[in-house]
């Protein structure tokens, strides 16, 4: 009984030591000249949330916000003892109606604030489409391409090998199959369905297996080149019907582009509403 009652004894201090030294850290930092800096300065570095913009069926992503988490930044900081900016702990602040919660709605555009434009190709069967590929790895690029399940079929090989590039599906046609294999086969996080036309069905059958609907901010089935510089912003997603004229005009489109100062990505890094 008295080995249990010291037993007893012992816990109950160092349960209370604990305690007592957990309280007397937090008042520390809380009393700490660099928790007082952090804390001052934490408006001066937060970043706004960009909420994302709904209009029917329609949705343009927004952009996640920052905001600094004090303690961790202490903790960050600690050793060094001094405010150092780059060293500050950041928490997200999410967007209130994201894609991901929304995809029974069509997305017509990227954030304009990214400074990011995608580009959709088209693909028939009547074009080796890894054309454009090569010219994209050539330009280190990244493009989007919208097949059907008999494509998928009949290029699988090909198309496996595609690295950061995305494939989509363009059709109605076993939307279910072709969602498999592109999710699981070819390792993709995403899939997109392209909805240039607003096809309602279209859009509840993808929406059915959880996947992303796209519709092109720009159209473009020839002059490429001139279309594209009379029409291109930041977050336009572009779609080029694939060929050989396009084959000709793409790395005049690339360069054009990156001219004007926006990145080429593709729709997962585009849309992503991630800082």
């Amino acid at each position: 009984m008295k080995n249990s009652l010291s037993m007893i004894g012992a816990i109950s201090l160092l349960v209370f030591s604990f305690i007592f030294s957990k309280s007397t850290l937090d008042v520390a930092i809380e009393m700490s000249d660099l928790k007082n800096i952090i804390e001052s300065e934490k408006e001066k570095y937060r970043v706004e949330k960009i909420d994302s913009k709904i209009d029917n069926i329609y949705i343009i992503p927004g952009i996640n916000g920052k905001s600094v988490n004090v303690k961790k930044s202490y903790y960050n900081m600690k050793s060094i003892g001094s405010f150092v900016s780059n060293l500050l702990i950041y928490d997200e602040v999410e967007v209130n109606e994201s894609i991901k919660n929304n995809k029974d709605k069509i997305i017509i555009s990227g954030n304009e604030k990214k400074k990011m434009v995608s580009l959709l190709f088209i693909v028939s069967n009547d074009f080796d489409f890894f054309k454009i590929v090569s010219i994209l790895d050539n330009y280190n690029v990244e493009g989007n391409f919208f097949v059907d399940y008999e494509f998928i079929l009949n290029n699988y090989k090909k198309i496996k090998s595609m690295g950061n590039h995305i494939v989509g599906i363009k059709n109605n046609n076993e939307i279910s199959k072709s969602d498999f294999i592109i999710k699981n086969s070819l390792n993709q996080k995403n899939n997109y369905c392209y909805n240039e036309f607003n096809d309602l069905n279209f859009l509840k059958s993808c929406f059915k297996e959880s996947i992303y609907s796209i519709k092109p901010t720009i159209v473009i089935n020839d002059n490429f080149y001139k279309n594209v510089k009379e029409n291109i912003k930041s977050g336009s997603l572009v779609s080029f019907k694939v060929n050989k004229q396009l084959e000709i005009e793409l790395p005049s489109i690339i360069n054009f582009i990156k001219s004007k100062g926006y990145d080429i990505k593709n729709l997962d890094i585009h849309l992503n509403e991630t800082l």
